[in-house]
């Protein structure tokens, strides 16, 4: 489940854990005002170092291994358009 921050107009703030379609209502332990959900920047789980070559090579690799599977159609294709 994600990790919200709110905030009540004195300024106080707190982090709640709750689903992402859960509508809830919070009051501020401090001052008892009404608290409303600051939007907030997500952070990537995953590491991204080098992901673009990686993927160029493995693109590269499916669409030769494609080309190489679809040499025979190709070539009786050729070989029906020239014939006739």
């Amino acid at each position: 489940m994600p990790l919200y921050v709110y905030r009540c107009k004195a300024g106080h703030k707190t982090e709640v854990q709750h689903g992402m379609k859960e509508v809830i209502s919070i009051l501020c332990a401090e001052c008892g005002g009404e608290m409303h959900r600051v939007p907030q920047a997500f952070n990537w789980a995953y590491k991204i170092e080098d992901a673009g070559q990686r993927n160029a090579k493995e693109i590269n690799a499916h669409l030769e291994t494609n080309y190489r599977a679809n040499k025979e159609r190709r070539e009786y294709n050729h070989r029906k358009v020239t014939n006739g």
